[in-house]
């Protein structure tokens, strides 16, 4: 039986918000992987800046804390959008891997401010 409506916000040490998990619904497939569709991850990188990244279908391994979409993946932020047939984020370490196609498109107009 699938969760539906998940929205889980990620906090450091000192209570600052580091990210938020939403995902339309999510389902255990296995003893330590979850299914998840319309995942979203909203979070803030080095720089201050919002990082938006979309997955339609993804697997959680609750093990590995990794998640990896097996289909069209993106990564917004509000200087660049990247785009791939496949993404693998590490939750511990706030870290992706982008496989397959990829196409990035940079804004000069705020890239260089």
């Amino acid at each position: 039986m699938p969760v539906t409506g998940i929205k889980v916000p990620h906090y450091d040490e000192e209570g600052n918000l580091l990210m938020v998990f939403e995902a339309s619904s999510a389902k255990r497939s296995g003893e330590n992987t979850i299914d998840i569709e319309g995942l979203k991850l909203e979070a803030v990188d080095e720089d201050g800046k919002k990082v938006l990244v979309e997955m339609p279908r993804s697997v959680f391994n609750l093990d590995t804390k990794v998640i990896t979409g097996d289909n069209t993946a993106s990564i917004r932020r509000e200087d660049l959008s990247v785009s791939a047939d496949q993404l693998h984020f590490d939750t511990n370490t706030r870290n992706g891997k982008l496989l397959g196609n990829i196409k990035m498109v940079v804004s000069t107009d705020q890239a260089f401010k």
